[in-house]
């Protein structure tokens, strides 16, 4: 991405290079199934992320051990964590932020919300959707009008993560509404992936710096 036109050297310095904005973002409650590997190393370019391969390695151990269960696959993880990582980065500088995860699970993949929105749908709508076509529009609409996109959504804080909750049930009297920590599993394991990043980078400046009978690594003798 680097030139002279478009002087950016990383998705990290995109991002931070941004001034404030509105910004409205957010995911559906399954997001992309039946595909996988699409996504791998998107999150780490996004992050900033230096060490790839010895986090990618990291990664892939640390899931195939259990030692951190997902629940999705790499490529709604490229997803979440944009929201994530925009929406937080945003409400940091003073943008005005919104965040949401459509939590309806009868269509829930990623883009089935998008029918809801455009005014046509490929399924039969229950009851409960019919109601949300009619509003979940208008989130959108009050948004580029500048307006809150519901009456009670507010903007990110990033100390909390709160994001609106699309979802709608009569017989179980469930409707929108604020939640917190926004995927806050998947979250706080990236953050954990970035501090081992530094760490890397930090192991890595020491041995380069050294006298060059101590710049081995092999410590066994």
């Amino acid at each position: 991405m680097a030139g002279e036109l478009f002087p950016i050297t990383s998705e990290l310095e995109l991002r931070e290079s941004r001034d404030p904005v509105r910004l409205m973002m957010g995911t559906t409650i399954y997001e992309v199934v039946g595909i996988s590997g699409t996504g791998e190393g998107k999150v780490n370019r996004m992050l900033g992320i230096v060490n790839d391969e010895e986090c990618s390695a990291k990664y892939r151990m640390d899931t195939e051990t259990g030692e951190f269960e997902t629940g999705y696959n790499t490529a709604s993880e490229d997803i979440i964590m944009a929201a994530h990582v925009y929406t937080k980065y945003q409400a940091e500088i003073g943008g005005e932020a919104y965040l949401y995860e459509y939590d309806y699970p009868v269509h829930g993949v990623h883009t089935d919300d998008a029918f809801l929105v455009l005014g046509f749908h490929p399924f039969t709508l229950d009851e409960n959707e019919k109601w949300l076509s009619r509003v979940y529009p208008r989130y959108f609409s009050n948004f580029i009008k500048s307006q809150r996109p519901a009456p009670d959504w507010c903007p990110v804080t990033p100390d909390l993560m709160n994001y609106y909750s699309v979802n709608k049930s009569f017989s179980d009297d469930v409707h929108p509404h604020t939640r917190y920590g926004y995927q806050n599993n998947l979250a706080s394991y990236y953050e954990g992936l970035v501090k081992y990043d530094h760490k890397l980078v930090q192991v890595k400046n020491t041995v380069l710096s050294a006298p060059v009978q101590y710049k081995s690594l092999n410590f066994d003798g």
